[in-house]
């Protein structure tokens, strides 16, 4: 069996998950708690000493920016890995270990976000349960009761509704409201305020979202537009947030996003489960686990913001664009005014 150590990239939800696994089943790693934008020369010496005991360096969600030794293993599922099982999954696979539904879980929500989790098939009730919701309180049927049961399952039934449904049950919170609660923990409330105006003031084109913000904290506006972007069965409006700090950042078909990335490669990102082809362990773990492929990606640029925006709103809606864009030069316009 090989002699496996592993160096784990920036924490989040999915890394925990894999630490843990880590911890439980006594494998060797490094973890120095690195934040977002983690790379292998944070660990280079550790990786080095690693390989010269004939160890097998396994590196975790870490960007490539210096020499490596050739024994080393690269686990990613983030830009040109975009496609690829989530990173969990991959480490659970190189030890021969089936993973947990919990395990499962965790590498679609880090792979597609919500979208995942609809991918899988869970429930409203099972998405809350996974992002850290309490059973609601529901006035009348005793919990437990069978028409308690029957409340819920209508409640729960459909994957997009109960954001509507459970803000008006008693003691009951929406996805929304608990992502929210999540987003409090990075986000200060200026840009939580301020991405709720954006929100309000949003134009909804043919198929595509334009929110324009002053911040490019895009997750604290896509946790509380999904439910408005869902048409179901894994069909998305796709959105286009343009910030005032000049980002510009494309949630839609991982097609569309592979077309922005040959046209504006420079200073760009990309990534999604659709963004690139579906390897075929990727599509192997959407088919095994969920219900559908996830065929979403995101491309993000922080230049050339007019093109981009122009380029978009063109290729999605061209009859709107022929017909709206004066209207859209001036709304491009006003907002290189407003954050100049």
């Amino acid at each position: 069996m090989e002699n496996y150590v592993f160096f784990l990239g920036s924490i989040d939800g999915e890394m925990e998950e894999i630490k843990k696994f880590l911890v439980s089943n006594n494998k060797n790693f490094f973890d120095k708690n690195l934040p977002q934008g983690a790379k292998a020369s944070d660990y280079g010496d550790e990786i080095s000493e690693v390989a010269t005991t004939g160890e097998i360096p396994v590196l975790i969600e870490l960007a490539i920016d210096c020499n490596l030794p050739e024994t080393v293993i690269i686990i990613d599922h983030h830009g040109d890995r975009a496609g690829e099982p989530p990173a969990i999954i991959q480490v659970l696979d190189l030890v021969g270990i089936e993973p947990t539904k919990d395990q499962i879980r965790v590498g679609a929500w880090d792979a597609a976000g919500r979208e995942g989790l609809l991918a899988l098939g869970l429930s409203y009730a099972d998405q809350r349960e996974f992002l850290g919701g309490k059973p609601p309180v529901i006035g009348g049927p005793k919990e437990g009761s069978i028409e308690y049961r029957e409340a819920m399952k209508r409640i729960a039934s459909d994957s997009y509704l109960g954001d509507i449904c459970f803000p008006l049950i008693e003691g009951g919170e929406s996805i929304e409201a608990l992502l929210l609660k999540k987003d409090r923990e990075f986000f200060s409330e200026e840009v939580i305020k301020e991405s709720f105006q954006a929100i309000k003031k949003a134009k909804y084109l043919s198929g595509l979202i334009v929110v324009k913000a002053s911040h490019s904290k895009t997750r604290s506006i896509c946790n509380q537009l999904f439910s408005q972007r869902c048409w179901g069965n894994g069909k998305m409006a796709a959105l286009l947030i343009l910030s005032g700090d000049g980002e510009t950042n494309y949630f839609g078909e991982g097609s569309f996003v592979k077309k922005l990335v040959e046209k504006f490669p420079k200073r760009s990102w990309s990534g999604g489960s659709g963004s690139t082809i579906m390897t075929p362990k990727g599509r192997e773990f959407w088919e095994k686990n969920g219900k559908y492929v996830p065929t979403s990606g995101f491309f993000g640029s922080s230049q050339r913001q007019k093109r981009i925006a122009d380029f978009v709103v063109k290729k999605h809606d061209p009859e709107y664009w022929e017909k709206n864009k004066n209207l859209f030069q001036k709304f491009m316009d006003f907002l290189s005014k407003k954050f100049s």
